[in-house]
């Protein structure tokens, strides 16, 4: 099966069960439809043997969720956005998401794009270092309903969470 992308087809053929059976099992629903644990075992055991990996787009078309978080920031090149990246993605793993991050340049027509391709890929949620006083797009997003949390760069007219440091009193502080 070169090239070729194993599906509960091949693992309902190779099982010698229906498709539905297979799909049934595979999405955690084998109890509900009352299937035995034999056939349960048998399944699994093929598609691990098959290296079976689920179509998470066609699981995402189904459920409507990506599991997706995008998080743009002004330079990967940056070693500050790069750890804070890095910390980003690792809790957004730990819960069970991805992140998709994107690098503006502290452009805002790429920061643009990038919002723009990040919709188009059904994301769940942003996470944004804004490059910029242009937020047409981000307000947009957060009109639609899309969760959005903007980091140590916020609009003081637009009522979207943000995460900042207060440099006026860590000056005090320090002096």
């Amino acid at each position: 099966m070169a090239n070729h992308k194993i599906n509960i087809t091949d693992i309902a053929k190779k099982a010698g069960v229906s498709i539905t059976t297979v799909s049934r099992v595979l999405n955690g629903k084998a109890e509900q439809y009352r299937i035995s644990k034999k056939s349960q075992e048998k399944i699994k055991e093929t598609a691990k043997r098959l290296n079976y990996v689920p179509n998470q787009y066609a699981a995402n078309l189904k459920s409507g969720k990506s599991n997706t978080i995008a998080l743009i920031i002004p330079s990967l090149s940056n070693p500050f956005f790069a750890d804070f990246a890095s910390e980003i993605n690792a809790e957004v793993r730990n819960r069970g998401y991805i992140t998709i991050i994107g690098d503006s340049d502290e452009n805002t027509d790429i920061e643009n794009e990038e919002l723009l391709q990040m919709e188009s890929r059904n994301i769940e949620g942003l996470v944004i270092v804004p490059c910029s006083q242009n937020f047409k797009n981000i307000k947009r997003l957060h009109d639609q309903g899309l969760p959005i949390v903007c980091i140590y760069r916020y609009f003081e007219n637009l009522d979207i969470p943000y995460v900042s440091t207060d440099n006026y009193e860590c000056a005090f502080m320090s002096t």
